[in-house]
C-alpha cells in the first residue's frame, strides 16, 4: 500500500509540476508535452503488465510481483483520461492515440474504469487463489486493454 502511495505522489508531482509548467507554453508545446505524459503512462501499464504476462505464460509465479504490478495499474488507469485531457488532434504528432478519443472522451474514460475494476478483480484473484489464479487473474486485465487498444489505438 505504500508503494501505492508513494507511486501516486510521484506521478501527482509530476503532473502538478506539468500543469504548472503548461501556462508558460505555447500551445504546441502544451500539446507536445501531454503526449509524451500519456506515452510515458502507457510504458509504465506496459512495464505492469510485463510480469504477469510472463507468469500467466507459465513463468514462475510470484505473488508480491504480482500484487505489486496490479497494484500499479490500479494506480494508472484512473490518469489515463485525465492525460487525454488536452486534445492534440491540430498537431502532427507521431501518435496511436486515434482522434475519436476526444469525441467519446466518456468511452474512454469508461475504458480506463474498466481496466482499474479489472486489476481489482485479478488482484482478488491472486490473492485468494495464487498461482492457480494466474491465468484467471489476466484475463480480468488484458481483455480491458485489448478493447480499449481496439476502439481508441491505431496499429
Amino acid at each position: 500500500m505504500k508503494r501505492i502511495i508513494l507511486v501516486s505522489a510521484a506521478i501527482l508531482s509530476m503532473l502538478i509540476s506539468f500543469n504548472t509548467l503548461a501556462q508558460r507554453m505555447s500551445p504546441e508545446e502544451q500539446a507536445e508535452a501531454a503526449v509524451e505524459t500519456r506515452q510515458a503512462v502507457f510504458k509504465l501499464l506496459a512495464f505492469s503488465m510485463g510480469p504477469l504476462q510472463g507468469m500467466a505464460r507459465g513463468g514462475d509465479f510470484d505473488q508480491a510481483a504480482a500484487v505489486e504490478a496490479l497494484e500499479r495499474i490500479q494506480t494508472l488507469a484512473p490518469m489515463i483520461p485525465e492525460v487525454f485531457a488536452n486534445d492534440t488532434t491540430a498537431y502532427d504528432f507521431e501518435t496511436r492515440a486515434l482522434n475519436g478519443i476526444w469525441s467519446d472522451m466518456d468511452g474512454f474514460a469508461s475504458a480506463a474504469n474498466d481496466l482499474s475494476a479489472g486489476a481489482a478483480a485479478a488482484m482478488n484473484i491472486i490473492n485468494s487463489e495464487g498461482a492457480d489464479g494466474v491465468r484467471q487473474a489476466i484475463q480480468q486485465v488484458g481483455p480491458t486493454c485489448g478493447a480499449c487498444h481496439d476502439a481508441y489505438r491505431a496499429e
